[in-house]
C-alpha cells in the first residue's frame, strides 16, 4: 500500500499522533462491540434449550455446540512430554514476558536462551 506523507517531519509527527488517537478511539468502540457480542452470546447460550435445534432469525441461525478444547493442568508435565517426546506441534510458540525479562536484566541476571535484541520505536506524546 502506498502512502502520501506530509512534506516535512514535524507534520509527519502531527499526522502520526492524530492517526494513533483515531485508532485508539476506534479500538474503544471495537472493545464495546466485543463486550456486547460476548454478553449476547452468553445470553443465548444460557437461554436456548440445549435440546432444541437452535433458533433462526432473518439473517442467522444459531445453535449451541459443545467442543473439546485443551486445558493444561500441570505445565511441567505437559512441557516435559512435549520436549521429551518431540511433540512440539502440541504447543504454540512460547514467548518470554518482556517486562519480566527486563526486570531480570535490571538485577544483572541473564535468562538462559534469551538474548537482548534492540528494536527502534517512537515515543509519541501530545505537546
Amino acid at each position: 500500500m502506498k502512502y502520501k506523507f506530509p512534506s516535512n517531519l514535524s507534520r509527519c509527527a502531527d499526522r502520526l499522533y492524530r492517526l494513533r488517537q483515531r485508532r485508539r478511539e476506534m479500538q474503544r468502540e471495537v472493545n464495546k462491540m466485543k463486550a456486547e457480542e460476548t454478553a449476547l452470546k452468553n445470553h443465548i447460550i444460557n437461554n436456548l434449550s440445549k435440546a432444541s435445534g437452535g433458533v433462526v432469525g432473518r439473517q442467522a441461525k444459531v445453535e449451541v455446540v459443545v467442543k473439546a478444547v485443551p486445558e493444561v493442568v500441570d505445565y511441567n508435565v505437559f512441557y516435559d512430554y512435549v520436549i521429551n517426546q518431540g511433540h512440539t506441534h502440541l504447543a504454540n510458540k512460547l514467548r518470554p514476558s518482556t517486562d519480566a525479562v527486563r526486570e531480570q536484566w535490571e538485577h544483572g541476571l541473564e535468562v538462559p536462551g534469551v538474548r537482548r535484541f534492540n528494536i527502534t520505536d517512537l515515543s509519541v506524546a501530545k505537546r
